[in-house]
């Protein structure tokens, strides 16, 4: 039997859109427990193959993209309509501004989370400083800052006035094929899934794989699962390197098919750069470990933060040559198949239906009692 709390959950895009797993999956989950009510913003031409989760068992509504500001009306009609105890807002620009603005028109005004799941990319440092002193002047007005990694807190809200809670990233267990190994293994088949964008600076990842081709004496392979404007340019820099053939770029595909396919290979690659996501966890770590692959990633805090939680990497510098010579001794020596069964058990405790439960239903009654005045707020 499903609690009356009611929620109302504001998403920056459509429900089920590829890159904003914890919007979709963290109500999908709640579903099954409150009385949940979705409401997106974006185009409604959105490639099929960029939604990769459907759920018509919530009550969702689809506006157009709009504006941020235009926005506001939107959220303050949805609130007035459906008087929801909790409002759980997904970060996009001014987000954290919406509950002190919402409150100078609703006299019944719900608790208010803002959840930010990644940090500003590519945004000049002056409107990212502004942005960053209105989001800490306002921040007092939000009952709880949500998010899954603190450092995307402190650059977006540097000196939050509220509630902080620490999220970590989750994954939907069952999308994802393991294989049982029986015994240990060298690793000769690599895999990368992620955008193509010049900000990822994947051209290290590349120089360093080329160096390895060039370094083992096995015939090890990279498959590059992603697009974005940087493909033409990383694909000249491979055929530069004169490793056509040992790397492949395999496009766009959707996500439920990579899922399929992680499994086939032996080790996956989390290379991210430190400037614009050194801080925040990688998704695909987790995406990897479902998987049963081995993982290398790059030594960013983000990614130490996920290792020291659980999950185990080879960590490498963001150089091509330490890439290099962190891979090279796994593609002729056998890989600790207890490394891959302890990873696949990290990320089955990081379920989206474990995490849910046990980070946001607690705040979910405890804010939902204080709006009550069964308990005071603190």
């Amino acid at each position: 039997m499903k609690s009356d709390i009611r929620i109302l959950y504001v998403l920056r895009n459509r429900f089920g859109t590829l890159g904003s797993n914890s919007s979709f999956m963290v109500p999908t989950v709640a579903n099954q427990d409150f009385d949940v009510r979705v409401i997106d913003f974006g185009s409604f031409e959105v490639e099929r193959d960029l939604i990769v989760y459907e759920n018509a068992g919530i009550d969702i509504t689809s506006y157009p993209h709009l504006p941020t500001m235009l926005r506001l009306p939107v959220v303050r009609e949805e609130i007035e309509r459906s008087k929801p105890d909790i409002v759980h807002h997904f970060y996009h620009n001014c987000s954290v501004a919406f509950p002190f603005l919402l409150r100078s028109c609703l006299p019944d005004m719900p608790k208010y989370i803002v959840d930010i799941r990644s940090p500003p990319v590519n945004q000049p440092d002056e409107l990212r400083r502004r942005d960053a002193a209105r989001n800490t002047l306002t921040s007092r007005y939000c009952d709880v800052l949500a998010t899954h990694s603190l450092g995307s807190v402190g650059a977006i809200v540097p000196d939050a006035q509220c509630e902080v809670l620490y999220a970590p990233p989750g994954v939907d267990i069952g999308s994802f094929k393991q294989p049982a190994p029986s015994e240990s293994a060298p690793l000769r088949r690599f895999v990368y899934a992620g955008s193509l964008a010049a900000s990822r600076k994947l051209d290290v990842m590349i120089e360093g794989f080329s160096a390895l081709v060039k370094s083992s004496q096995e015939p090890v392979t990279l498959d590059i699962f992603g697009d974005g404007p940087a493909r033409g340019a990383l694909e000249a820099l491979v055929k530069s390197c004169g490793t056509e053939g040992r790397i492949s770029f395999r496009g766009k595909i959707p996500h439920a098919a990579l899922a399929g396919q992680l499994s086939a290979f032996d080790a996956g690659l989390a290379y991210i750069p430190h400037e614009w996501f050194g801080d925040a966890p990688a998704l695909k770590l987790l995406e990897y470990a479902a998987s049963g692959l081995a993982i290398f990633a790059s030594a960013t805090s983000g990614l130490l933060k996920q290792q020291e939680e659980g999950i185990h990497a080879e960590r490498f510098a963001n150089t091509a040559e330490d890439f290099c010579s962190v891979l090279l001794p796994w593609t002729s020596n056998a890989y600790p198949v207890h490394i891959l069964n302890q990873n696949r058990l990290h990320a089955e405790s990081q379920d989206w239906r474990v995490l849910v439960k046990r980070d946001y239903y607690p705040v979910y009654t405890r804010l939902a009692a204080s709006r009550a005045g069964l308990i005071h707020d603190g």
